[in-house]
């Protein structure tokens, strides 16, 4: 004599497959996956930006710093520019054709009247010299983000007044 298996019913078998937990971690990490390495790309590529503002920045210091030591002479900045792109040789020498460094001397007497810097400031006012440093460079992310025009243009500034 031959025993028959009972059959299951449909409703029991989905329910068997509800139940079933076998597989779930990994058919998660197939969801999340994408969107962590797309997390991992925005994340590096603001990161490389910060970077190149940091560098920008720190460049535009340099050349202040280097025009404390040696005073600019009628108003001749080329060797400060030089001082801006050495500085940023040292982090990215590839770069530096992009790098555009503009260097101006403000004067404006201590009243706050801007003035040319070969004037004099009326009685009792004294005049004061700033000497700005800006460093520009434009930056291409990695990924181009839509909703956004490419490329931006990243800058490093660093004012110094003269005695």
């Amino acid at each position: 004599m031959q025993t028959r298996k009972p059959e299951m019913s449909l409703r029991h078998k989905l329910s068997q497959i509800r139940d079933d937990r076998r597989g779930v971690a990994a058919i998660e990490f197939g969801f999340m996956t994408p969107i962590l390495l797309i997390m991992l790309i925005i994340a590096a590529d603001l990161g490389i930006g910060i970077l190149t503002h940091i560098e920008l920045t720190g460049a535009a210091r340099a050349g202040t710093q280097y025009a404390q030591v040696k005073r600019p002479v009628q108003q001749d900045f080329d060797q400060i520019e030089e001082a801006v792109k050495e500085a940023l040789s040292e982090t990215d020498a590839a770069a530096l054709e992009d790098v555009t460094v503009t260097t101006t001397l403000e004067c404006q007497c201590s009243g706050g009247t801007a003035v040319s810097c070969s004037n004099t400031c009326p009685t009792g006012e004294f005049r004061e010299a700033f000497l700005a440093v800006h460093v520009s460079q434009d930056w291409d992310p990695l990924v181009p983000y839509s909703g956004m025009s490419w490329p931006k243009t990243l800058t490093g500034e660093s004012i110094m007044r003269f005695q």
